[in-house]
């Protein structure tokens, strides 16, 4: 009967194992898509500071400089 009970905890143990390895193979493949989505909405969130125009009339201005040669 001490075997038994010995037995059952051994596959009470690798249950769980398989189910810990299911579980973070979910929790990656959320993670990943949580993560993507964040990557993704980046720019959102960046692009106001950049400063586009200014960054546009530096390079025509250089450009012109150039092309006066």
């Amino acid at each position: 009967m001490g075997k038994d009970n010995l037995d059952n905890q051994k596959r009470i143990q690798l249950r769980d194992l398989k189910l810990r390895k299911v579980n973070m193979k979910e929790t990656m493949i959320v993670g990943g898509f949580i993560l993507s989505i964040c990557l993704a909405l980046v720019p959102i969130y960046i692009y106001p500071y950049l400063n586009i125009e200014k960054y546009r009339k530096i390079v025509a201005y250089c450009d012109s400089e150039n092309s006066d040669d």
